[in-house]
């Protein structure tokens, strides 16, 4: 596993070696993982102290010079809770004993240093064991890079915590090599979150989820009493991704008449759920963790033309148009697309870059 603590975020990647003779490759065996407790945090904390233990005093305009030094050299240097630091900002004639400033240094206990980085440390090795519980396979290394791992009481405190319970915690801060192996050989990627799109599903009164949305049943132009406000997952979290696999989910489109001079289009909303249900089905359920990524379009007009005429239960005449609604997923980017038939042959849009959180 990858912790790659930076300064504004702490990003955690697992992943397992797979071996194909002489091919190495690797594939992603958990969702990744982005915590803001970097380095910045840390700098957070120690100005909030800083600030209010100096608020009286005649150095209280010093404080951002304070919280520099702390931060550039301090932060980095920092052992153990026992030890109290010592932050240079000023001369040897800067001295207050009442607010522990002695020869230019704001003396700072040890104990009162460790409060700063237990935020960071509690969330990083909180998210480490979710990743251990949720990976497929085991999850025994772990490598702690990024220009934040440089801080000696960060590797500590991580490597105390998690080495108990089986996990060997290494420091690499020249991550460059470590990313670089990994990065280039990655074969499959997890997904973070689930994607998929909305719509309608044919009305079950066995269903109790659809009876309570009774309300918001209709009988659509084939006849069929259908519900709306339904969640279709096209990829949920969890899942494995290659960069050859596409994902699918189908639609279709209905019309009453055609007109010979009428444009004929369909849309597809790409959504993301973030929240803590596996597999979501309705977006009226903790609707604030949906939201719209992209939306794709696809101009019909030739295969809806040709469309042969069906006939619904109650003898009049509809049109049908069935599509696909795809996610391509890279190891990089996600992209969409539509695909239909139009006189027995495929077609599809234009792989769409889905921009956001993805």
């Amino acid at each position: 596993m990858e912790v790659d603590a930076g300064g504004g975020t702490v990003d955690l990647s697992a992943y397992a070696q797979v071996r194909k003779g002489a091919d190495v490759s690797y594939t992603e065996i958990t969702p990744a993982q982005c915590l803001f407790k970097g380095a910045i945090m840390v700098k957070r904390n120690a100005q909030a102290y800083v600030e209010a233990r100096l608020r009286n005093s005649k150095y209280s305009e010093r404080t951002e010079d304070i919280v520099d030094a702390f931060d550039k050299s301090t932060k980095l240097t920092f052992k153990n809770a026992k030890t109290p630091s010592y932050v240079k900002f000023g001369g040897i004639s800067d001295n207050d004993a009442a607010y522990d400033v002695k020869s230019g240094k704001l003396v700072i206990q040890g104990s009162e240093v460790a409060k700063f980085f237990l935020p960071t440390i509690t969330s990083i090795s909180q998210a480490v064991l979710k990743q251990r519980k949720q990976a497929k396979s085991g999850i025994s290394s772990i490598f702690l890079v990024g220009g934040f791992a440089a801080s000696s009481f960060l590797y500590s405190q991580l490597r105390d915590s998690l080495a108990p319970l089986g996990l060997d915690v290494n420091k690499a801060v020249a991550d460059g090599g470590v990313l670089y192996v990994v990065d280039h050989h990655v074969s499959a990627r997890v997904a973070r979150f689930t994607y998929g799109t909305d719509g309608a599903r044919a009305y079950q009164k066995k269903d109790k989820e659809h009876r309570k949305r009774h309300q918001k049943a209709y009988f659509g132009t084939d006849g069929v009493k259908r519900v709306a406000d339904c969640f279709f997952p096209i990829v949920d979290v969890g899942t494995q991704v290659t960069e050859t696999q596409d994902f699918k989910v189908p639609f279709m489109q209905l019309h009453d008449q055609l007109g010979p001079f009428q444009r004929y289009t369909i849309s597809a909303p790409i959504q993301v759920y973030r929240g803590e249900m596996h597999h979501p089905l309705w977006t009226d359920v903790d609707s604030n963790n949906f939201s719209v990524l992209c939306t794709v379009n696809a101009d019909v007009t030739s295969a809806v033309v040709r469309l042969p005429p069906r006939r619904a239960a109650d003898g009049h005449i509809y049109y049908q148009l069935n599509y696909d609604v795809v996610l391509l997923f890279g190891l990089t980017e996600l992209k969409a697309q539509l695909r239909w038939l139009e006189n027995g042959v495929e077609r599809r849009t234009h792989a769409e870059v889905v921009y956001g959180d993805a």
